[in-house]
């Protein structure tokens, strides 16, 4: 995920000056940035306060670097160390295609350490990145170790592709102490399932 819109972002803009209500802006992502990180508030840093910043009711246009989305999105609140936004209208990634803009708003705003710790197996959460090694490419794997995508080029889109998986299926990656826990209670099941010696030395 990038970590913020660049301050120099701008290709257009008409900001809110001599009276009018806001101020209309259009910017083109770079290569790191995401759909995602239009709703992390702390993406906008460096719009949120100054000279320049953007104010309530302003409206930016957003284009992916790739062109797999163009959206307007509008400043709801400036925030501590950030903006919130909400989406406007325009041409979202295919994967939320047919999704109301309030729908997306809600994947994206919720508090991650509300959503459900992913399923793990040998002590590695399930959702995961794998290298195909003959095909020279990466792949996605879900939660029930079903491919989300596969043929993904680059491991950095790949990454992203899990990422966002995970928020739309409100689930997230376990903290160290519960990677830890799910660690103990498997070495401690396979203890138990070990074979008993018998009490009892052979006559």
């Amino acid at each position: 995920m990038a970590n913020h819109l660049k301050q120099d972002a701008w290709k257009n803009f008409s900001p809110n000056l001599g009276g009018q209500e806001w101020g209309w802006y259009s910017t083109v992502l770079g290569d790191g940035a995401s759909f995602e990180d239009l709703f992390v508030p702390t993406f906008w840093k460096h719009h949120a306060s100054g000279p320049k910043a953007l104010i309530e009711g302003d409206i930016v246009r957003v284009i992916a670097a790739d062109r797999s989305f163009d959206v307007d999105v509008t400043v709801d609140k400036i925030v501590h160390g950030g903006i919130e936004i909400s989406l406007r209208c325009g041409r979202v990634p295919v994967e939320f295609k047919g999704f109301h803009p309030d729908e997306i708003r809600e994947i994206f705003k919720r508090d991650e350490s509300q959503f459900e710790v992913v399923r793990m197996a040998n002590g590695k959460p399930l959702p995961r990145v794998e290298y195909m090694d003959r095909l020279d490419t990466y792949r996605v794997v879900g939660n029930d170790n079903d491919v989300i995508e596969d043929a993904i080029k680059a491991k950095g889109k790949a990454e992203a592709r899990l990422e966002r998986y995970l928020r739309e299926a409100r689930l997230r990656l376990p903290t160290e102490a519960e990677a830890a826990k799910h660690r103990e209670d498997e070495a401690k099941l396979a203890e138990a399932r070990k074979p008993r010696k018998s009490s009892q030395a052979a006559a």
